[in-house]
């Protein structure tokens, strides 16, 4: 793996991240309520996750990144997760967050949807990870839990990560109705930060649950056509948009 740069972050209070978002969110969304509690037991459903909370040591983590896909993928970036909990100094890790797959594992271009406990010096890595893929007899999504068809820990290309021990702890609950605005829930918190903060950059990481209603959910296809030169111009040649409803 290459070398790792890192960066502080600014760390406000929750409280105060809480407020700033409710702000935001209200020029999105009809209904919005934002609000610090104790972090729901994330082994019970409808998570389902290996850890009980978020807390403890938290870190944004990029790896790879879109140039990786350019012109066309470089197949070869391959990225372990317990190698990446390891470079932020947090072995067994839990980590969540959206990449690719390794190509060398699945033989083809996907979607990982993370959700992993790394390995530690007492316990194996847990791998709850799912995969998205094109299915290219009827173009159709497919999503597989990724530890039914693979035994590793691997993916590819690029990621956008948070990592923390998963403890229990306090987090920010976020709950909104009815989008008035055109940006999606994750877009519009982005902004408010963004917006808010300036030059601070701050990071945030988590899960949401689609309760009700439709969205368009993206899945990159199998196999790039054609080079890709100019990203903003060519995404549908490499991103599937999948309506579905909730």
């Amino acid at each position: 793996m290459a070398d790792t740069e890192s960066c502080p972050l600014h760390c406000p209070s929750l409280e105060e991240i809480a407020a700033v978002l409710e702000g935001g969110l209200k020029k999105n969304y009809a209904e919005v309520h934002v609000k610090v509690v104790d972090c729901p037991d994330l082994t019970q459903d409808p998570f389902g996750f290996p850890v009980k909370g978020l807390s403890g040591k938290s870190r944004i983590v990029d790896v790879g990144g879109v140039p990786y896909l350019l012109p066309t993928p470089q197949l070869d970036k391959i990225y372990d997760i317990n190698t990446v909990a390891k470079k932020i100094e947090l072995p067994g890790a839990y980590i969540l967050g959206a990449g690719a797959c390794s190509h060398k594992s699945v033989g083809m271009i996907a979607e990982m949807i993370f959700s992993i406990k790394a390995e530690s010096r007492t316990s194996p890595a847990v791998n709850g990870n799912y995969m998205a893929s094109v299915n290219p007899g009827d173009n159709s999504c497919i999503l597989e839990k990724y530890r039914e068809k693979f035994s590793d820990n691997d993916f590819g290309l690029l990621s956008n990560l948070y990592a923390s021990e998963g403890n229990p702890g306090k987090v920010i609950e976020v709950k909104v109705k009815r989008r008035t605005g055109k940006d999606n829930f994750v877009s519009c918190m982005r902004k408010s930060l963004k917006e808010h903060y300036q030059d601070k950059a701050v990071g945030m990481g988590g899960s949401f649950i689609i309760q009700e209603g439709k969205a368009k959910l993206h899945v990159m296809v199998r196999l790039f056509l054609i080079p890709i030169k100019v990203l903003s111009i060519q995404l549908p040649y490499i991103l599937e948009y999948k309506p579905t409803r909730v």
